[in-house]
């Protein structure tokens, strides 16, 4: 049985740095809805969200902001030498602490899964997946599932809070710390905690559109997969349009918005292929971006 006593100290701390640690490595993208297609040119297309890469366009050079585009790739690329965090934790570690992690039912959300496993087994903690589908109905019955375990605190991604609310709120009587990734939600009102909102998600948008034209092979041609259902995907795309302007105005970027459901399958590309018009049609596909490339088979 969880300790409940334990809940306060998870919150200040153990629990909040297991999410944190846990989440942040692993930048869950999420998202879906049903399939439609949009061709644009960087040059023209695309709205910016506050973007930093955006405004710093007017000292981007005129052959594209090739000056931008190597620092910023540069500095994105190379891995942190250090871990920011370097203050110990010297109180007890709580025990008797259960975690559920509910799964958003991409393979992202797998890494979620593993790292927060690898993390509560270092704290000494119970640790209980449960999996679920990209669905709100599947999300939902993850979230009663987790009610039914009556864990210590509970962990998920991607979904924002009004496919769960009830559940919710069953938990907030109970005592249960929750903590979530990559969804719209603000904390409060049994939302313990939340992490890598859409400002933050937004950002990977600036990452995506660096490596698409520092690796593309000539002008970029583009097609971005996108996960709409996921309400973090909408300020990525934004951005990562906003990007490839500064970046490679002549890029040529077809959009395709698919369903949860079409995640991982062959379907899914070969949709793609048909869909995305004849920008992504006129010459091999030189970049492919979408909310988490790992998501997508190669058919």
């Amino acid at each position: 049985m969880s300790d409940r006593r334990s809940l306060n100290k998870l919150g200040r701390v153990p629990a909040a740095l297991l999410a944190v640690a846990a989440f942040a490595v692993v930048l869950a993208a999420c998202g879906s809805s049903s399939s439609s297609t949009t061709t644009t040119s960087s040059s023209s297309g695309g709205s910016s969200s506050g973007s930093s890469t955006a405004a710093a366009s007017s000292s981007a050079s005129s052959s594209g902001g090739s000056a931008q585009l190597q620092a910023d790739y540069k500095k994105w690329s190379t891995p942190p030498a250090t871990i920011p965090v370097t203050t110990p934790h010297t109180k007890p570690i709580p025990k008797n602490v259960s975690i559920a992690y509910i799964t958003c039912g991409v393979p992202t959300c797998t890494y979620i899964a593993n790292a927060t496993a690898q993390a509560a087994k270092v704290l000494g903690w119970k640790y209980t997946t449960i999996a679920a589908q990209p669905t709100p109905s599947s999300i939902k019955a993850g979230w009663d599932a987790a009610v039914r375990l009556h864990p210590t605190a509970v962990l998920a991604s991607g979904f924002p809070r009004s496919v769960f609310e009830p559940e919710l709120q069953q938990l907030k009587k109970m005592g249960v710390g929750v903590f979530e990734c990559c969804a719209p939600d603000p904390p409060g009102n049994g939302l313990t905690m939340s992490i890598s909102g859409p400002a933050d998600q937004a950002f990977q948008g600036d990452r995506e559109a660096a490596m698409d034209a520092t690796l593309a092979k000539g002008t970029p041609n583009v097609l971005y997969v996108n996960l709409p259902e996921f309400a973090t995907m909408k300020p990525e795309l934004e951005r990562y349009l906003a990007a490839m302007k500064v970046y490679s105005p002549s890029a040529k970027i077809a959009v395709i918005n698919i369903a949860n459901t079409a995640i991982g399958t062959v379907a899914l590309m070969r949709a793609a292929k048909t869909r995305a018009g004849p920008a992504a049609r006129a010459a091999p596909v030189s970049a492919f971006a979408v909310g988490s490339a790992r998501d997508v088979p190669h058919a």
